[in-house]
Protein backbone atom coordinates (compact mmCIF):
# COMPACT_ATOMS: atom_id res chain seq x y z
CA UNK A 1 0.00 0.00 0.00
CA UNK A 2 1.26 3.73 -0.69
CA UNK A 3 2.04 5.98 1.80
CA UNK A 4 -0.40 9.03 1.88
CA UNK A 5 1.25 11.59 -0.52
CA UNK A 6 2.22 13.97 2.66
CA UNK A 7 4.11 11.38 4.11
CA UNK A 8 5.72 10.09 0.90
CA UNK A 9 6.77 13.45 0.03
CA UNK A 10 8.18 14.51 3.12
CA UNK A 11 10.06 11.10 3.56
CA UNK A 12 10.61 9.50 0.48
CA UNK A 13 11.21 12.40 -1.82
CA UNK A 14 12.54 15.08 0.43
CA UNK A 15 10.49 17.70 -1.00
CA UNK A 16 9.72 21.18 1.36
CA UNK A 17 6.70 19.95 3.70
CA UNK A 18 5.25 23.24 3.51
CA UNK A 19 4.77 23.36 -0.66
CA UNK A 20 2.99 19.79 0.38
CA UNK A 21 0.94 20.53 3.00
CA UNK A 22 -0.25 23.56 0.99
CA UNK A 23 -0.82 21.50 -2.28
CA UNK A 24 -2.83 18.69 0.16
CA UNK A 25 -4.95 21.18 1.70
CA UNK A 26 -5.83 23.05 -1.81
CA UNK A 27 -7.03 19.24 -3.27
CA UNK A 28 -8.69 19.01 -0.21
CA UNK A 29 -10.48 22.51 -1.32
CA UNK A 30 -8.62 24.88 1.79
CA UNK A 31 -6.86 28.08 0.66
CA UNK A 32 -3.42 26.05 1.44
CA UNK A 33 -1.13 28.82 1.10
CA UNK A 34 -2.71 30.81 3.48
CA UNK A 35 -3.33 28.06 6.37
CA UNK A 36 0.41 26.91 6.17
CA UNK A 37 0.94 30.43 6.56
CA UNK A 38 -1.03 31.42 9.50
CA UNK A 39 0.51 28.60 11.55
CA UNK A 40 4.42 30.71 11.56
CA UNK A 41 2.14 33.06 14.07
CA UNK A 42 3.58 32.59 17.49
CA UNK A 43 0.10 32.52 18.71
CA UNK A 44 -1.20 29.85 16.32
CA UNK A 45 2.43 28.00 16.96
CA UNK A 46 1.22 27.35 20.50
CA UNK A 47 -2.03 26.10 20.09
CA UNK A 48 -0.57 23.48 17.56
CA UNK A 49 1.93 22.46 20.41
CA UNK A 50 -0.70 22.12 23.12
CA UNK A 51 -3.32 20.71 20.77
CA UNK A 52 -0.57 18.08 20.16
CA UNK A 53 0.26 17.37 23.52
CA UNK A 54 -2.88 16.74 24.29
CA UNK A 55 -3.20 14.34 21.53
CA UNK A 56 -0.32 12.59 22.29
CA UNK A 57 -1.23 12.18 26.06
CA UNK A 58 -4.78 10.94 24.66
CA UNK A 59 -2.73 8.52 22.66
CA UNK A 60 -4.42 9.83 19.17
CA UNK A 61 -1.29 9.82 17.56
CA UNK A 62 1.13 6.61 17.17
CA UNK A 63 0.21 3.70 19.62
CA UNK A 64 -2.25 4.14 22.25
CA UNK A 65 -0.78 4.36 25.76
CA UNK A 66 -2.20 1.63 27.36
CA UNK A 67 -2.70 2.32 31.03
CA UNK A 68 -0.90 0.66 34.05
Amino acid sequence: RRAPRLCDAAFLQNHVIDAVLAKVLDDAGFDGTDLVDRTQAHAVKQRLIQATRRALAAGGIGAPRLAG
